[in-house]
C-alpha cells in the first residue's frame, strides 16, 4: 500500500501478537497494528479503506472471523513555511547536510504548532534507530544540530 498511487505515504507495522505463540502451532488469534502517515488526510483515509477491504477478502476466503479498530486518529497538521525555510537557512549557513522530513509522530511540537509558528530540528540517530534504549546519536551531530537551532533562533530574533 504503501508505494501506490505515487502518494507520501508511509505504514508501519508496530506490534505484532500471536496466539498460542508456538513454533510449531497455527495460531488461533494473531493482533497487529498498523500505522499510516501522509502529508493528506484523504490517502490516510484511503489507505484505511483498503486495508479494511484486503482484511474482508482474506478473511471470508478463508473462513475467519475479523475485527478491525482504529485506535487513535491525529489529521495532517503542517508546521510554518516561514519557520522550516528558516531551519533550511540556518542548516545552509551551518553548513550541514540535511534532508526535510515529515514527522506524524506525537511530538511536543505538534501541540505548539495549533498555538504558534513552529517547526522541528531532527539530528540522526546511528543505524536509524530511534524511541528504544539503545538509540544513540554522535556527538558531532548534536553539536551540528543545535548549532542549527541557535543560528534559527537567532535569525527569528533579529526578524
Amino acid at each position: 500500500i504503501t508505494a501506490t498511487e505515487g502518494t507520501d505515504l508511509v505504514g508501519t507495522v508496530g506490534s505484532v501478537d500471536v496466539w498460542p505463540n508456538a513454533i510449531n502451532v497455527i495460531p488461533e488469534t494473531v493482533e497487529f497494528t498498523l500505522d499510516f502517515r501522509s502529508y493528506d488526510d484523504a490517502v490516510v483515509d484511503a489507505a484505511v479503506e483498503q486495508i479494511r477491504e484486503e482484511v474482508a477478502h482474506a478473511a471470508e476466503r478463508e473462513g475467519l472471523e475479523y475485527e478491525i479498530e482504529e485506535i487513535m486518529r491525529v489529521d495532517a497538521d503542517p508546521f510554518d513555511q516561514n519557520c522550516i525555510d528558516t531551519v533550511v537557512e540556518a542548516a545552509e549557513t551551518v553548513g550541514c547536510e540535511y534532508t526535510r522530513l515529515v514527522s506524524g509522530a506525537g511530538h511536543d511540537a505538534n501541540y505548539l504548532n495549533k498555538i504558534a509558528p513552529t517547526s522541528m530540528i531532527f539530528v540522526p540517530s546511528v543505524d536509524g534507530i530511534s524511541h528504544r534504549e539503545s538509540e544513540f546519536t554522535e556527538w558531532d551531530d548534536i553539536v551540528t544540530g543545535t548549532a542549527v537551532l541557535l543560528n534559527a533562533v537567532q535569525a527569528k530574533a533579529a526578524e
